[in-house]
């Protein structure tokens, strides 16, 4: 049976109502849909979930970072991004933080100090709890990666802020550090009634630290727990891993399909003859691969076809393809040089750089594909007689103009296709 889960007081510190966040620029599935959330004041809230879950979105819709794109969000009664004054009683602590500053920790912890106007008292305790009197002498830059999270994690708790959020923000603490910051986070919320949302993926000294454990997986809000319906004699560790194993053989199963249509688009890139022989191989050896397998297996034959290397030599472009042949005639041009004897200089250039080319892509992939090359041979016999033909008549201004709107327009055509618009090229 599912736990109870855990209800929030009218006076709640966080509530969400049918919250759901979206890249809506690039198509992608939501990243979380109708999560409802109720956080009393004072709670101290673990929030787990695998990775990509939308956790860090998540604690920024709730610290005002970012805008849901539907659904309520509200922080102490008031909407979580329109109401910027939260901003002097929440407090998001991220793993983000600019470590590379060559400053000495002193003059950090001393701006720290001043911006927050906190008192004496509080002062020395963060001092205390987090270790940072031997670091006052050294340069931050200096310090290990665990150092200066301590300087960071002192800076953003200095202020009393009424709601706490830490994303991944004790990952590079030592044990000692980690446990003497969870008893502070435990002062702050049962002396001050602050609320607590740490997220992490680390339960060293988390049992019965928590009041509730939320868990997102999946696009939602799977399950939000009381400490007292937990399994009992159960570890936080024993017990989230279960959920996050539930919610895998889940996944696994609904994206079976999918999977098998990227075994089939693979083995359909790749060479028949080779994903025959390793299927055939398998079955007579009683092997029974798994959709990993399978796929693994079919995208290596893909990369070792024939198939894959032409599309790859394809896809190259050669230096005679036109890619430095007008930036060298236009130049040689723009300096005087006549303009026939240019372009007739370059076109012989190009005839020695493509016979190169045209070997190596014989050496490359054989002549199991002779209509694709014999076509592009012919088109050259068939386009340089008539462009020696026009270069001959045309008068050298028009022909000028003519050869730039076309290199644009090749250029333009190639950016489009890499920016993906391919439906209409």
């Amino acid at each position: 049976m599912e736990p109870t889960q855990s209800k929030a007081t009218s006076a709640g510190a966080i509530s969400l109502t049918r919250c759901a966040f979206s890249y809506h620029y690039d198509g992608r599935a939501p990243v979380f849909t109708d999560v409802d959330l109720d956080v009393p004041r004072g709670a101290r809230v673990v929030l787990v979930g695998a990775n990509g879950a939308g956790k860090s979105t998540l604690l920024r819709i709730i610290g005002g970072r970012r805008k849901r794109s539907a659904g309520d969000a509200h922080v102490f009664g008031e909407d979580a991004f329109e109401h910027t004054a939260l901003t002097l009683r929440v407090n998001l602590v991220t793993a983000d933080w600019e470590d590379s500053l060559t400053l000495p920790v002193r003059q950090i912890v001393t701006a720290a100090v001043a911006a927050a106007s906190a008192s004496a008292a509080r002062v020395a305790q963060l001092l205390d709890v987090l270790g940072l009197a031997p670091l006052l002498t050294a340069e931050l830059h200096a310090l290990s990666d665990g150092q200066r999270r301590r300087v960071q994690l002192f800076c953003k708790l200095l202020p009393e802020r009424e709601l706490i959020l830490l994303d991944e923000a004790t990952n590079s603490l030592d044990v000692l550090s980690r446990a003497a910051l969870l008893a502070f986070l435990r002062t702050e919320a049962e002396a001050r009634g602050a609320t607590v949302i740490f997220c992490t993926h680390i339960f060293d000294g988390l049992d019965g630290w928590a009041t509730s454990v939320a868990h997102l997986d999946g696009g939602r809000l799977r399950r939000h727990v009381d400490a007292s319906a937990l399994p009992a004699g159960a570890s936080l560790y024993q017990i989230v891993t279960q959920w996050l194993l539930e919610y895998a053989r889940e996944a696994a199963a609904a994206c079976e399909a999918a999977a098998a249509a990227a075994v089939g688009y693979a083995a359909e890139r790749g060479s028949s003859t080779e994903a025959a022989a390793a299927a055939a191989a398998a079955a007579a050896a009683g092997v029974n691969l798994s959709l990993s397998e399978q796929l693994a297996a079919a995208l290596l034959a893909a990369a070792s076809g024939s198939t894959g290397r032409l599309d790859m030599l394809l896809s190259s472009r050669p230096v005679g393809g036109g890619g430095w042949g007008p930036i060298v005639a236009t130049n040689l041009i723009v300096r005087g040089n006549a303009f026939r004897e240019t372009v007739g200089s370059v076109n012989a250039v190009e005839f020695f750089v493509t016979l190169s080319a045209s070997v190596t892509f014989f050496l490359s992939i054989g002549l199991g594909h002779w209509q694709v090359i014999a076509g592009l041979a012919l088109g050259g016999v068939i386009a340089a007689p008539f462009g020696a033909y026009l270069t001959k008549k045309l008068p050298q201004r028009p022909m000028m103009v003519v050869v730039g709107v076309l290199v644009i327009c090749m250029s333009l055509r190639t950016l489009l296709k890499a920016l993906g618009y391919t439906t209409w090229i």
